[in-house]
């Protein structure tokens, strides 16, 4: 979490507690009903945008191309698959993220990490990094800004971001009609493989909520603190609450082991894969498409063999780029999808899943 200087905070979470909320408990309801339609295997569940966004593209245009980005993939993915398409989108409020650490070095100098354009500025000086709590007004408004260009185009889409400023997630919780809690903030909360340590309060936090909650597994996760997790958000076992997004980074061990401790447990959760997770780095020789393609087939033939079902796939695409693999791409850059090559995986992905039913 940021560290905050001065007495501002207070003031602009109290502000923001007093604000409508973004989403509504019937979007809630909403998604809930149609991820459990996705653990039944009749809906195919489609997690994809830009996860990191900014205040600087605050517009129509850019609103609206993500929106189109995401319809346009869940209605190809459909004709492919043959099956509904639920289309959840990192589409609206994605401006904070999680750090390692508080503060890096940078030409010598200590700075602040830059944790999203809702805490700070991405300019590597002193007064830019400086968290600034007004930056949660900001967002907020850029969010419901989103949210109102979405609603009036009528779209299906169901927005999810980060679970990683809980200052400005529990400003935005709201009362349910039967006394419990939602996060108003979006449909769908994910908590980042960082965060999913033992008594978590990001965990703490997501226990009381009625929202989804999705949880991304990263590198060598312990399958047995998964499993308490898991049973810590959704102790009643219900249908359509917990959503686990993982990949085979480290061979299909442990997250054999993980399918397995589960389904001895009976937990419900709806499995996504993240074939792009496991890139850090990709050699600019290679296929990164071809690559991405055989991560799926080996996820999905690991929950093939183990009985499980795979309900859908989690992939970061950004719309208004214009190739995966530039020249002038650094070999150390993360990796991610334009339209173009995602249309392409879609359709591989789309003739595995069929096969594999």
């Amino acid at each position: 979490m940021p560290d905050y200087q001065g007495k501002q905070l207070p003031a602009v979470l109290k502000q923001l507690s007093r604000l409508p909320g973004l989403v509504s408990e019937d979007d809630i309801v909403r998604l809930r009903r149609a991820l459990a339609h996705a653990a039944d295997g009749h809906t195919f569940v489609q997690l994809m945008g830009q996860r990191e966004q900014s205040l600087n593209d605050v517009t129509h245009a850019t609103f609206d191309q993500r929106f189109k980005t995401v319809e346009s993939l869940s209605r190809y993915l459909a004709l492919m698959l043959g099956l509904p398409v639920l289309a959840i989108g990192s589409v609206a409020g994605s401006y904070a993220h999680t750090q390692p650490d508080a503060t890096e070095l940078v030409d010598g100098i200590t700075l602040d990490r830059y944790f999203g354009d809702m805490v700070n500025c991405q300019a590597p000086t002193p007064w830019a990094r400086r968290p600034d709590a007004n930056r949660l007004l900001w967002a907020y408004e850029a969010t419901e800004a989103a949210m109102q260009r979405l609603r009036a185009k009528a779209s299906a889409i169901h927005t999810s971001h980060e679970c990683a400023h809980l200052d400005y997630e529990e400003a935005l919780v709201r009362r349910t009609r039967r006394s419990g809690f939602y996060a108003a903030s979006a449909s769908l909360l994910w908590i980042d493989a960082c965060n999913l340590f033992s008594d978590s309060c990001y965990v703490e936090f997501a226990r009381g909520l009625d929202n989804p909650i999705a949880l991304r597994l990263g590198r060598q996760f312990d399958t047995h603190r998964l499993v308490n997790i898991v049973e810590r958000l959704n102790p009643e076992r219900q249908t359509g609450k917990i959503l686990l997004i993982a990949n085979t980074a480290d061979g299909t061990q442990a997250l054999g082991e993980a399918i397995r401790a589960l389904q001895t447990q009976r937990s419900p959760v709806i499995w996504l894969c993240d074939p792009l997770n496991r890139y850090t780095a990709h050699p600019a020789t290679s296929s990164l498409t071809q690559d991405v393609a055989r991560e799926w087939d080996q996820t999905l033939s690991l929950h093939r063999t183990l009985d499980s079902r795979l309900s859908g796939i989690a992939l970061e695409v950004r719309s208004h780029v214009s190739s995966l693999l530039a020249p002038e791409r650094h070999e150390d850059a993360a990796p991610f999808f334009d339209f173009q090559k995602t249309l392409q995986l879609c359709s591989h992905l789309a003739h595995a899943y069929r096969e594999s039913r």
